[in-house]
Formats: C-alpha cells, sequence, structure tokens
C-alpha cells in the first residue's frame, strides 16, 4: 500500500477517535438520576480512574478503588458540613460501563460535566492513579456547570505520610482542594441557597493548579500560652447554611495564622454538639453557646450570623468568654448582594480584630 493510502487510513481512524471521544457522554449514559430533594450542601461525586499504561501496577481495580474510598470520602465531606458525596449506586446507573482514564481526561473534562449533570451534582472529584503508590494520585476538583477545575498534582509524599491511613489522605487532598476552590465553592453554596439557575461555561474558565512547593497550613507558634477558642458554624437565613458554613471554616483558617489562639478541631465541636442534641442554628443562644464551649473545654467562643440586610449581605460575628459571660468582641462585616466573595477577603481583617486582645 502507498504512503498515501496508509495517510487516508490513519486520518480516518483518527476522525473516528475524535468522534467517540466527543459523543463519549451521549453514548455511554443511560439517563440521568432522579432528582434529590431540595437542600443547601453542595452535592459531589466521586469517580477513580487510571491514566497510561500502568494498570498492573495498581492492585485493585476502579471499582474496587471506589468502594473503599467512597465511604472514606464521604465522612471527610460530612464533617465539613456544606458537602455531601453522591451515592456510588447512582453513578453506576448513569453509567454502566466507564470508559478508560483518558476519555475522562479529554476535551477539557467535559465527560465529568455531562456525568455530574445527570447525577445533578454541583462537583466531580476525579482521583488519576498514575504511579504506584498513593504518592502519585492526582485529585483534581470540577465544577460541573461552569467548567472551573482545581487540581491538586501528585506530590511525592514525606516518610510520616506514607505511613498514614488512607482517610487521612484523603483528607489531606480534599483540605488542598477546597483552599484553592474556597471562593467557587462559596459562590456556588450561594447560587443553590438562593435557588438560582446554574451558570454554564463562563466567558474564562479557572483553571488553579497548587504550587509544588505547598504546605499543609501550620499554626504559627507563639512563645505564651494560647486561649483555647471554639468557632461555632455561623446561623444563616434560609437555605444559606452551606455558604455560612465555608465563611466560618475560612475563619477559622484565618484565626490559626494569628497563632494566638488555640482552636477547638471542628469534628470536636460537631460530636459535643452532637452529644449535647444542639442544633449549629441554635448557637445564635449565648447560653447555648457557653454551655458547649464548657463541654469542649474552651475558654472563649465564636458565634456568627450571617445573612442580608437591606442590600448586603452581612456577616455578625462575637466572642464570648465562658467564665464571665461577656461578650469581649462584636463586630460585623458586609458587602453588597451579588458580591459576596468580597467577605471572604475581609475574613484576615476580622480575624484580626476578634484575636486582638487575647
Amino acid at each position: 500500500m502507498h504512503a498515501r493510502g496508509y495517510c487516508r487510513i490513519f486520518l480516518c481512524w483518527m476522525l473516528l477517535a475524535c468522534c467517540l471521544l466527543a459523543g463519549c457522554a451521549e453514548t455511554l449514559l443511560t439517563g440521568a438520576a432522579p432528582e434529590p430533594p431540595p437542600g443547601d450542601k453542595l452535592r459531589i461525586y466521586l469517580k477513580v480512574i487510571t491514566s497510561g499504561h500502568l494498570k498492573e501496577d495498581w492492585r485493585g481495580t476502579e471499582q474496587r478503588a471506589e468502594a473503599t474510598a467512597r465511604p472514606l470520602l464521604a465522612e471527610v465531606l460530612d464533617e465539613t458540613n456544606f458537602c455531601e458525596l453522591i451515592n456510588g449506586t447512582d453513578l453506576d446507573k448513569v453509567m454502566p460501563s466507564p470508559p478508560p482514564g483518558r476519555w475522562w481526561l479529554a476535551d477539557e473534562l467535559d465527560l465529568v460535566r455531562q456525568v455530574g449533570k445527570a447525577l445533578h451534582a454541583d462537583y466531580g472529584i476525579l482521583v488519576e492513579r498514575h504511579g504506584r503508590s498513593l504518592s502519585t494520585v492526582r485529585h483534581i476538583l470540577v465544577n460541573v456547570h461552569t467548567g472551573s477545575t482545581f487540581e491538586v498534582p501528585a506530590l511525592p509524599l514525606a516518610a510520616s505520610e506514607m505511613e498514614s491511613s488512607e482517610q487521612e489522605l484523603l483528607e489531606k487532598s480534599w483540605k488542598r482542594l477546597y483552599r484553592l476552590a474556597r471562593k467557587d465553592l462559596f459562590e456556588t453554596a450561594l447560587r443553590k441557597g438562593r435557588g438560582e439557575r446554574r451558570p454554564e461555561t463562563p466567558a474564562a474558565v479557572v483553571h488553579l493548579i497548587e504550587n509544588a512547593a505547598a504546605d499543609e497550613l501550620t499554626p504559627v507558634p507563639a512563645a505564651v500560652k494560647r486561649p483555647t477558642l471554639a468557632v461555632y458554624d455561623f446561623a444563616a437565613d434560609g437555605p444559606m447554611g452551606a455558604a455560612a458554613a465555608i465563611l466560618a471554616d475560612a475563619l477559622r483558617e484565618e484565626l490559626l495564622k494569628q497563632g494566638k489562639v488555640l482552636l477547638v478541631k471542628r469534628e470536636r465541636v460537631s460530636q459535643v454538639l452532637q452529644d449535647m442534641a444542639i442544633s449549629q442554628l441554635g448557637l445564635d443562644d449565648d447560653s447555648r453557646a457557653i454551655d458547649a464551649g464548657k463541654a469542649l473545654a474552651a475558654s472563649q467562643v465564636v458565634t456568627g450570623q450571617f445573612g442580608v440586610m437591606g442590600g448586603s449581605s452581612v456577616l455578625q460575628v462575637k466572642r464570648i468568654e465562658i467564665r464571665s459571660h461577656i461578650e469581649r468582641f462584636i463586630g460585623s462585616t458586609r458587602c453588597p448582594q451579588g458580591r459576596e466573595a468580597l467577605l471572604l477577603e475581609e475574613l484576615p481583617a476580622l480575624a484580626r480584630d476578634i484575636a486582638m486582645g487575647l
């Protein structure tokens, strides 16, 4: 066969491959999952893929890896109070025959978005295995409706991390993704809370990759004894609980950076409130906040309220001393409705004000 004939055959195969990739979502999806009940939490689904030619390097199949990782990730996301993991059976129903890993990575992750829409998800987490150990797993968070992508590359792990449990590694990866995507998650939670129509791809899609030198957040060391502070999730108007929880979590991080307090872990706060049968929304009552603070062995607590006042979105916070029941700090920050991302930018200053005098 002449070279021209080989060239034509090659071009035909390339055209067929492109057509298959472009239509893979439509041909592989069997339909949409049932519409979930209304809720303010962000819905996320998980998909494990294996890229390249390294499948033999992994002991378990992708399905087995998902079955192991899904309950662990579900527990991590539940603790955030603003995310929930979609049941794996729904993914199996809408896509009973998952395609190869390269299909998920093709065409600007279009398949990830198409599957997410069929699952009524807000985000998809793609876990790409491309090496022989957990140290070469890449995590990608994709906004199903805008296409914005946040990526934590496969970084070499320290020896101590290699000995960590899979849940600890998933938690660390989620925290890295969360810090990259916090603004996007916050804005999505706001739109969902308001019942606004989900936007499609904007003119400029966000794609953030974590700096290879990025480390886990560590508190600034302090020479003097620091008070123990418990920060509760903020109460919110209507279905804005997820957005308020993201604001509270961001404030915790900013307070930790101040290096003036010891923070009670969020998981510990949630557990104590559950044991005491106290709702986060009930903590706008100072007496309940103080009782929970005593159970947490905290010397002071921070409560807050996120809502609308006139044409503004307002975050009000206060710091209460447990022993004296005195409100040691009361402050607020606000922004025009529709520009709530500005509240995230104001949190460092608010944290400094809260920590002043401690």
